[in-house]
Order: structure tokens, then sequence, then C-alpha cells
């Protein structure tokens, strides 16, 4: 029971070692009139551990340490540099008994401590210090200041700027004007809208500045459809009118907006608005598929298009345009959709890539392999079994490397019966087969094979076969059984 009080003398104790008063603070920033480099260095260390420590969360004297560095701000004798370190302090713990110390230093004659303390004016949502920096924005020396502390409002969001702030809009110095306008459009509210928008209409204002309207009063409107809707019915830029595209593709009405969108000459805007339609699954964009005779799609879009089919429905419709696919003469949209076959599967899909096996290109035949070996289609995995055992031809070789691809359970000892089999060509797609999927097991096999040949071309070329498959799977026992070949 004597552990309860123990503990809050610690705390207490420890809450004390935090507690920073004047005095204290005042000998840490008496420190920075020494011009040493090292000095410098230790006293900015010095002043920001005793701060960090005494405003740390959960600190009762935390309120009495912004106090006490509030009083060394307004000590003449501190020295600008301290003071300097003391605002950014302030920056990040201040509170509101802060502001009337940084609103001195900010219309004070340092120019450094003029920048530091609307820093600190910057952090601090308080009328009085959003009146110092509304007010400071007609007297400041250059734009620059000005445009800095446009920048500040905005991080507040004052409302009660606003005007000061639309007043900028209309100096000739076209980057104050840009920043007053992106300093609305992050302050947003009713006001602001209203007052963008009455400067969109306005004859003396150059098309650049009323475009950075536009990009503001869709930032400031969010989700009010009615402001992008006139944006993008009525301005001149074909970005702007993407931008109008995209908020109002997001909305209610995203599938009228969609479809005027797709009837534009603009190739970005087409193609977002063909992204958007895809991803809300929207598959009349796509009737006629691909290859329509009226408002064909674009190379870019055509790839799109391939490239979101495993998610559009119906899967049957999306299926079908793949399939139309396959007979492009692109070769990235023949392998988008040879992808999209084996990721939206089905009889159909297999049935379409099972002959594109047999093109040459090997680029294609990777494709369709890796695609068959994914397809889940009903009645499939029997149908290329019973190819492999049916009669040669063209047929049984497919059904060979659709087998092989798709690792179909007792393959590997038909694949290692074909080898050894009269067919040639079956043989030969075999041996291709068998030497990416076998193992150690198929190897045993046809080496004792290869030594009970009596035919001498035979044994041969399942001795080189043989050797083959030794080398790639590269064990101890693999190799000693291509050995034993050669000593044969």
């Amino acid at each position: 029971m004597k552990i309860l009080p123990s503990l809050y003398i610690f705390l207490g104790l420890a809450s004390s070692l935090f507690a920073l008063d004047a005095a204290g603070l005042a000998g840490v920033a008496a420190k920075f009139s020494d011009p040493s480099g090292d000095a410098q260095y230790a006293a900015r260390a010095e002043l920001n551990r005793m701060i960090d420590q005494a405003t740390a969360p959960g600190v009762a004297e935390s309120a009495a340490a912004i106090a006490a560095v509030v009083e060394i701000l307004a000590k003449p004798e501190t020295p600008a540099e301290a003071k300097k370190y003391l605002l950014r302090a302030l920056a990040r713990v201040g509170s509101a008994e802060s502001v009337p110390a940084a609103i001195a230093l900010f219309q004070g004659p340092d120019a450094m401590l003029q920048e530091e303390a609307r820093q600190v004016l910057g952090s601090l949502n308080d009328p009085k210090a959003i009146a110092a920096l509304t007010e400071s924005i007609k007297s400041a020396s250059s734009p620059q200041e000005q445009i800095a502390l446009l920048d500040s409002l905005a991080h507040l969001r004052s409302t009660a700027a606003v005007p000061a702030i639309a007043a900028m809009i209309t100096k000739p110095d076209a980057a104050l004007a840009l920043a007053a306008i992106d300093a609305l459009g992050r302050i947003g509210g009713p006001e602001v809208i209203q007052g963008l928008g009455k400067l969109r209409s306005s004859t003396t204002l150059t098309e650049p500045i009323k475009l950075e309207i536009d990009r503001a009063l869709l930032f400031a409107a969010k989700g009010e459809d009615k402001v992008a809707r006139k944006i993008y019915q009525t301005t001149a830029s074909p970005e702007v009118k993407l931008q109008a595209f995209l908020v109002l593709s997001q909305a209610g009405s995203a599938a009228e907006i969609i479809r005027d969108a797709m009837k534009s000459n603009d190739a970005d805007l087409r193609l977002a608005a063909l992204k958007r339609g895809l991803e809300t699954n929207q598959a009349e964009l796509l009737q006629g598929g691909l290859d329509r005779s009226t408002d064909p799609f674009s190379s870019s879009e055509r790839l799109l298009i391939l490239n979101h089919l495993p998610s559009l429905q119906p899967a049957d419709a999306a299926a079908e345009i793949a399939i139309g696919a396959l007979k492009s003469e692109d070769a990235e949209q023949r392998a988008a959709a040879i992808s999209a076959l084996g990721l939206l599967g089905g009889k159909a899909a297999f049935d379409a890539l099972l002959p594109l096996l047999a093109e040459g290109e090997p680029t294609i035949s990777r494709a369709v392999s890796q695609a068959i070996a994914r397809i889940n289609a009903p009645g499939a995995d029997e149908s290329l079994l019973a190819a492999i055992q049916g009669p040669a031809g063209p047929a049984k070789q497919l059904a060979i490397k659709a087998a092989a691809s798709r690792s179909l359970p007792g393959v590997l000892p038909m694949l290692v019966n074909l080898i050894q089999g009269p067919e040639k060509d079956a043989a030969q797609e075999a041996m291709r087969s068998l030497y990416a999927i076998g193992g150690i097991d198929e190897l045993k096999t046809l080496c004792a094979a290869s030594q009970a040949a009596t035919d001498a071309q035979v044994r041969s070329s399942l001795g080189s076969f043989c050797k083959r498959l030794a080398s790639r799977l590269g064990t101890d026992e693999a190799k000693q059984l291509a050995e034993s070949l050669k000593a044969d």
C-alpha cells in the first residue's frame, strides 16, 4: 500500500523536472550571443530540448512553459537568433496566448523575425492572428511577401480573409493573382464559390487566370455537381474539361457524363471516360465489340478495354470481345486479349486459345500457355487427355502442349509413353513438354528405356533427351543416371 504514495511523489518530481520558468529560459537564450558556431548549435539543441520536454503531452506546466517563451520573446535584450528559435518552437506548440507576442514581432522592423512570426500566426487558428495576417496583405512591401501571407491564410482556411484575398486576383502581378486563386480554392465555402463564379465572366482577366479560377472552383466546390457541370460545359481548356469530368464522373449522374465524354474528339477525355465506364461496369459502351464500324476505338482505348475485360460483366460478353481481339495485328492487344481470356475462363475462352498454341511466335505461345494453365473450363481436362490418346495430328500436338501447361494429373506417364511411341511428331512434342515439367521419376523411366532399346536410333534419341533433362534437373542422382548412359 506504500507503493502508490511513492509513485505520486515520483510523478510529481518528474513533472517538476520538465517545468520551464522564464529565468531558466533567459539563461539559455543568452547563450545565443556567442557567435561561435558550436555555441549556437549547443544553444539551439538545449533550447529545443527544454521547450519540447516542458510542453510534452501530459506535462501539467506546459501552459506556464509557453508563457515563459512569450515573456522572453518580449524582452529587448533577448538575442534575435534566440527569438528566431523561440518563434519556431511556438509554431509547434503555441496557443492563443502566443498571438500578441507573435504579432508584435510580425509587425516589428526585423525581416527575419517577421517571417518567423508569420509562421507562428499561420499555425494558430485565432481571430487576432487571422486579422493581423489579413491586414498585412495590403501593406506588404512585395508580391513575394503577399504570397507568403496568402499561403498562411489558406492554411488556416480563413473565410474572414476571403475579401482581402480576392482583391489580389486583379493585381498586375500574375504570380500573386495565381496564389490568391489557389488560396481561395483551398479555403472553399459558399462565399468563395460565389466570388470565383462571378470572376469567370470578367472581361478584364486573362485566359490563363480564368483557367486557374476554374481549377480553384473545382477544388473549392468539391461534390457540388452544378459548379463542375458548368465548367465542363463552358471551359475552353481540354485539361480543365478533363478535371471537371473527373469530378462529375464520381457523382450520381456518372453514366450520363461518361456517355457525353465518349463523344468528345479529345483523346485524353475519351480515354478517361472509357476508363471510368469500365470501372463502373457500363458494358453498353462496348456494344458491337472493338471492331465497330462507326466511332471506332483508338489503339490506346482498345488496350484499356482489354485490360479491364476480366472485371466486366457479363463475363460471356467480355469473353466474346476478347476472342474477337485475338485477330488483331497489334501484338500488345493480342497479348492483352489472351491474358483476359485466361482470367475470364470458361469453355469458349479455352477453345479460342487452344489453336494459338501452334503459333510460331514464342511470346504469343508463352502467353497462351500461361492463359490456358489458369482456365477452369468444364470438361477441358478430360478432352485434352482424350485427344492425347487419340489419333495423330495437329489436335493431338496441341493437346500435349495444353495438358503440360496445366500439369494435368496423369499427363506425365502419357508423355513418357508418347516419347517411346511410333508417332514422331507426337514424340517430339512430348519431349518438349516433358523437358519443361518432367522430374526424376520420368528420367529414370526414359533412361531405362534408352538402355533397353534395341534400335540404335531410338536408343540415341532417348539418350540425348535424358542427358538434357538430367542437365535441367541438376541433381546428383540425375547426373549419375546420365553418366550410366555414357557408360553403356
